[in-house]
């Protein structure tokens, strides 16, 4: 009997290490509810959604990007979304709705931003590769004219934007309709992780 107790204990903590194992880890930031996050200023970069009775905000702290959510209730979401943020009060408004929302889920996104070695696999690919391969054109701008190594583009990809230094240059002299009309002329240089994409205020991207 009292074996059977030892295996059964022993067999409880094995359970209890793999459970913790699978668990996201915790974010320990101190802010409590979103208008927490707000009172970060502009330094926080903050972006914000209000949809389907959820509220994302996508934020940096400590040199660290981070997303938070909740769910709201029909009564909370309806006084949010019928806030004139342009009224004289409209900032203080949205700041005292927010102040009463408890953040639900903190993700800190740095834990999935990939690691240089990964994106170094794109160097020598013509543009137009990365593109198949899921990213997408958000700007552009080319330090020198007609100057090879001197064009960076803004490619975005899930979570994340990358800046992609170009082997080629370009000469401000063209004309083309859009950054797609742009990229079959040139071959990656260089790639590095840049900010935070517009997309991460979608839940349904996850990395």
């Amino acid at each position: 009997m009292k074996k059977l107790l030892a295996f059964m204990g022993v067999l409880m903590l094995l359970l209890s290490l793999t459970a913790c194992g699978n668990k996201t880890p915790a974010v320990d930031l101190p802010l409590s509810n979103f208008a927490d996050i707000l009172d970060l200023g502009e330094e926080a970069n903050t972006s914000t959604v209000v949809s389907d009775n959820t509220v994302v905000m996508v934020f940096n702290y400590d040199e660290k990007p981070y997303r938070a959510s909740a769910k709201l209730s029909d009564d909370v979401y309806e006084k949010l979304i019928n806030i004139d943020i342009f009224a004289d009060d409209g900032e203080e408004q949205m700041r005292n709705a927010f102040l009463e929302i408890p953040i639900q889920t903190m993700e800190d996104l740095s834990l999935k931003i990939p690691s240089q070695e990964s994106l170094n696999k794109y160097v020598g690919k013509k543009a137009m590769e990365l593109v198949d391969e899921g990213f997408s054109p958000s700007g552009y701008y080319a330090i020198e004219d007609n100057v090879p190594g001197t064009v960076h583009f803004d490619l975005d990809r899930g979570l994340f934007t990358y800046d992609v230094l170009m082997e080629e240059g370009l000469s401000w002299d063209e004309e083309y309709d859009d950054y797609l009309d742009m990229l079959p002329m040139f071959t990656v240089k260089e790639i590095t992780y840049k900010c935070v994409s517009d997309y991460a205020t979608d839940l349904s991207v996850t990395e």
